[in-house]
């Protein structure tokens, strides 16, 4: 196989994504601009539990939440 050419403005955007210290917030607010009003701190469970995914696994890691 190849090497995996990556795209340097993906690679940028993806920098801003993880250094953004709003980032849970903003995603809140845009399922709440979908329509679904009143599930703030259900909406932020979920997305912390879909973000612990990407974390390595071990004791802190993946199988955390």
């Amino acid at each position: 196989m190849g090497e995996i050419r990556k795209d340097p403005e993906v690679l940028k955007m993806a920098e801003q994504i993880a250094q953004d210290p709003m980032l849970l917030k903003n995603k809140i607010d845009f399922i709440g601009q979908l329509g679904v009003i009143g599930e703030r701190k259900n909406i932020a469970f979920y997305m912390a539990v879909i973000d612990s995914c990407l974390l390595p696994m071990g004791s802190t890691g993946s199988e955390a939440l």
